[in-house]
């Protein structure tokens, strides 16, 4: 028994002295802002602080330890290839690898605002967050699962896909593809006010609606009037535009 006690603390002791994870306190800090080349994955842990897991990402290979990555576009204050940099209450995050690099997976608390932009063609995964979230990306898609918002989403050639635990009320959330569906899971007893517009696209749902516009056609300028209507008698302001797709709105 006191063999294996002594085993678990000097294995505890190991990785804890060993292991390259980068990690940065948000302590003050209210939203990290992430950009990359790379796709971009978020998830969430119960520490307040920013992390990079060494497990999860690229660090350097066995040729360049000892040397250091120099990149163009910033400074590699992590070996990751990311450069971290705090700006009053706001962590600037910028991953410093081309598009074609393994994805950037890191870590912040569920509570934390984040703001992610992808200007290349790949995507944006977020998991289990209850914050603010803002994303938009190039050329990618974008797929949210189990958070609240608000949300506010551009994607200009991608699928938007999220799947809310619950919808919070407190800030309007807006969002937009111009060359992509948008797929939406919602829990049955959301109220929101909504406004849909698909110009070049259709509207599909299980939700029982009462349209206080009607969705017909224009005959002057053939352009599709939105659709406007409420959830459970009616909430926080929800704005979906499908320019060059459809709208999946899906009860849970």
């Amino acid at each position: 028994m006191k063999h294996s006690f002594l085993f678990t603390v000097f294995y505890l002791f190991v990785i804890n002295v060993f292991s390259q994870d980068y990690t940065h306190s948000l302590e003050g800090i209210n939203k990290v802002n992430v950009s990359s080349e790379t796709t971009i994955v978020i998830k969430n842990h119960n520490k307040n602080e920013f992390l990079i897991s060494e497990k999860e990402n690229i660090r350097t290979t066995d040729k360049a330890k000892g040397l250091k990555a120099v990149f163009g576009q910033g400074n590699d204050n992590t070996s990751f290839g990311v450069e971290v940099e705090k700006d009053g209450s706001i962590l600037k995050v910028k991953g410093l690898r081309d598009r074609l690099a393994k994805d950037l997976i890191i870590y912040v608390p569920k509570e934390m605002n984040v703001s992610l932009e992808v200007p290349s063609n790949n995507d944006i995964y977020i998991n289990d967050l209850a914050s603010e979230i803002e994303a938009k990306t190039n050329n990618g898609n974008i797929i949210l699962k189990s958070v609240t918002g608000p949300v506010i989403i551009e994607n200009n050639n991608g699928n938007v896909i999220i799947n809310f635990d619950e919808i919070d009320q407190s800030l309007p959330t807006s969002i937009i593809a111009s060359k992509g569906d948008i797929d939406i899971s919602l829990p049955s007893d959301t109220p929101a006010n909504l406004t849909l517009k698909t110009p070049r696209g259709e509207f599909y749902t299980d939700f029982d609606l009462e349209l206080t516009q009607q969705s017909l056609d224009d005959k002057n300028n053939r352009k599709k009037r939105p659709i406007i209507t409420k959830l459970n008698n009616g909430g926080v302001a929800i704005t979906l535009i499908a320019s060059y797709g459809n709208i999946y709105l899906r009860k849970k």
